[in-house]
């Protein structure tokens, strides 16, 4: 049987061992990003987006390749009810590819000065100190470069598109670049990206309300919000009648990153506000608005107050007010028997983001760290039920209970962090279901990893209970327990815990014994987060002997993050022969960024300037921009203003430019894909037809 595994770049015709056959191109939304391997039908150039529907796209022929008409049951369709029966959502690699960027750090290592690796400043995405204007050939772009190169090409580029590709990339790459970088140079970027909101074209539409979402432009929370609830100045900001379902929920988007990078606690209030009201109010027919509000709500934590009161209390306040009330009102929601399933499912996972972020601290007031600990009891009981499937709970909800309590646990001795580790260790008596049981590794690799107020009594037994998963062997468990290890030891050795023998010594015996490429990719990316140098051998043995390019890109992978530079030449033969093998390109592109090849970036930049395939394009630009510094800025610029390439070789050129240029130091999409349960993902969160707000570059 064959089946369809997309990845960045395109679709590739594999067989069931792994065997690419056929690549067919990538799709744009700024450019697409489908994660790889999660699959991503191609779209082609200028192609509008379905409008909010629940049904699977056909997949159009392209001009790269000709693929089957109609909806393939091997791929993720655009809602989970019609998933098709051969979608493997347990595997592995859909957790890895949206959840990954913490553990890579590209830019820790291009540039200096960045948070720790591994802490929770750097899981949370926190920023890198300013450059200066010095462009050290090995360091960020300055802002001299921003503001004298970057920015002039990419409005010029802008206002002469006449390609739907460039426009799209050209806003996300001025969004990523931000507001700050452009005062000086007197371009106000906001009103340079909200025009294209009128735009007739949708796909252009909806790319407009993300950028102003992704530039974290403060003025812009009421445009997005007039967008959000579809209001006179919303449709006037469309020029349309109404502001159509998918734009609404672009812009509910939008807010939640906006609200994301802002400490003005006064436009945070004001951002939970518009979106508890869209989610109260809304009575679409599909799940899109209500899931994009409830999301957002998770990025935008306000203040804790120090309120216990529960929603039966009369003096029930509005979300605005504090944290404990956005919590109070979710879990309202989450009740009401009308409320959707998914969108229930989405509420217990940003349930677990609110309670477990910007948690109290010892020396905070004792009535903030009562209040904390009285939502976190309260949260923590909702979401052993939903593990547990009772009352109205599903498969769907307990998926992301099982997420929300590796947010929710630490590894102290307090009854509730106690009976998340053990329900946790026990969820194979508690679910039925693959993927619940699979994220509960996850999950107790964050939370035995996690210090708590007390002694961290339970590290110890997680790790046991994770090495004793992965000694089960045969099943997904044992891959799964392979990057759960990886995450939790390299989250304990930020906290200046040194991995002990026993996990690095299992984590190299599995890949020594590992058979299918599937193992053997899960066991190279486990002992790459560990950074364990032990390692590099196994990993360079099991390099010369295997075929399969996926499973060869995650040992260039592995490679990388131990950082050895005895690994150099091999991984410079990979990028050597994967001219034509776009998913290998990619992950062997990224090892070399993080094994600090300086000759990489040029290498890449003229494969691009010359590629002819829509797959290997996206994979030289994504690469491009993961591994590039300073020194990419001039060719890049001049392959965006290069008329003789074709369109599609500028609009990658441009999102490579946005991607060296970005302001921030994890990719913005990395904000919403971090912890999601991405297996029940409405077509505008993620989408295997490319339309979905995740699968934007």
């Amino acid at each position: 049987m064959l089946s369809y595994i997309a990845r960045l770049g395109g679709l590739a015709l594999v067989s069931t061992c792994g065997v690419e056959l056929e690549a067919a191109p990538a799709p744009f939304h700024g450019a697409s990003f489908p994660p790889s391997p999660a699959p991503t039908a191609p779209r082609l150039p200028g192609q509008r987006p379905p409008g909010p529907v629940s049904r699977p796209v056909p997949i159009p022929a392209s001009p790269g390749g000709t693929l089957p008409s109609g909806p393939n049951p091997a791929l993720p369709q655009s809602s989970p009810e019609s998933l098709g029966a051969d979608v493997d959502f347990t595997s592995w690699h859909w957790w890895w590819e949206f959840n990954k960027e913490p553990f890579l750090e590209l830019k820790d290592h291009l540039y200096e000065g960045g948070v720790a690796s591994g802490t929770e400043g750097f899981f949370l995405g926190q920023g890198y100190r300013d450059q200066g204007d010095v462009p050290d050939p090995r360091r960020k772009p300055s802002s001299t470069q921003i503001r004298e190169i970057v920015l002039p090409a990419l409005v010029k580029t802008l206002a002469t598109a006449n390609s739907n590709d460039v426009v799209t990339a050209c806003l996300i790459a001025l969004a990523k670049v931000g507001e700050d970088q452009s005062n000086s140079s007197g371009v106000e970027l906001a009103s340079v990206i909200r025009p294209y909101l009128k735009d007739s074209n949708q796909e252009i539409a909806e790319t407009a309300a993300a950028a102003l979402g992704i530039l974290g432009n403060e003025a812009s929370a009421l445009t997005l919000s007039e967008l959000l609830l579809d209001t006179p100045a919303g449709q006037r900001a469309v020029d349309s009648g109404r502001v159509s379902l998918r734009t609404r929920s672009f812009a509910a988007y939008g807010l939640g990153l906006l609200g994301a990078q802002t400490d003005n606690v006064d436009v945070r209030r004001y951002i939970v506000h518009k979106l508890t009201r869209a989610l109260l109010e809304d009575d679409s027919a599909t799940q899109d608005l209500g899931v994009a509000c409830v999301l957002s709500l998770g990025l935008v934590p306000l203040p804790w107050s120090g309120d216990v009161s529960d929603s039966e209390n009369p003096r029930v306040l509005p979300a605005t007010a504090s944290r404990e009330a956005q919590i109070r009102v979710l879990l309202d929601v989450y009740d009401e028997r009308d409320t959707d399933r998914l969108v229930r499912a989405h509420i217990v996972n940003t349930l677990g983001a609110l309670v477990g972020q910007d948690r109290p601290r010892a020396e905070d007031d004792l009535p903030l760290r009562t209040s904390f600990r009285h939502w976190k009891d309260k949260v923590a009981d909702t979401l052993f039920d939903a593990l547990r499937e009772k009352g109205r709970a599903t498969a769907e909800v307990a998926q992301s209970a099982a997420l929300a309590l590796g947010r929710l646990g630490d590894s102290d001795n307090d009854p509730v962090d106690e009976k998340i580790r053990a329900t946790l260790t026990k969820v194979d008596t508690l679910s039925s279901d693959a993927l619940t049981r699979n994220f509960a590794s996850i999950a107790l690799a964050y939370v035995g990893s996690r210090p708590g107020e007390g002694a961290a009594i339970g590290a110890p037994d997680v790790r046991t209970e994770l090495l004793r998963r992965l000694s089960r062997g045969g099943n997904s468990t044992e891959r799964w327990a392979a990057i759960a290890l990886g995450v939790f030891e390299r989250r304990m050795a930020a906290g200046g815990h040194v991995p002990p023998n026993t996990t690095l010594s299992a984590l190299r015996r599995s890949l020594a014994d590992a058979r299918s490429p599937r193992d053997v990719g899960a066991f190279a990316i486990g002992c790459g987060i560990t950074r364990d140098p032990a390692a590099e051998e196994a990993l360079l043995d099991r390099l010369k002997k295997i075929d399969d390019d996926q499973a060869r890109g995650y040992l260039a992978l592995g490679l990388g993050l131990i950082d050895t530079p005895g690994s150099l030449p091999a991984v410079r033969r990979l990028v050597d022969g994967a001219t034509y093998r776009p998913r290998l390109l990619r992950e062997a592109a990224t090892a070399l960024g993080l094994l600090g090849d300086r000759d990489a970036v040029g290498i890449l930049i003229e494969r691009l300037a010359k590629a002819g395939s829509l797959a290997t394009q996206a994979s030289l630009a994504q690469a491009l921009g993961r591994i590039g510094d300073a020194s990419a800025i001039d060719p890049l610029v001049e392959m965006i203003g290069d008329r003789r390439l074709t369109q599609s070789a500028r609009a990658f050129a441009v999102i490579a430019l946005g991607i060296v240029s970005d302001k921030d130091r994890l990719p913005w999409n990395a904000t919403l894909s971090a912890g999601v349960n991405y297996a029940q993902a409405p077509p505008t969160l993620y989408d295997q037809n490319g339309f979905g707000i995740l699968n934007i570059l």
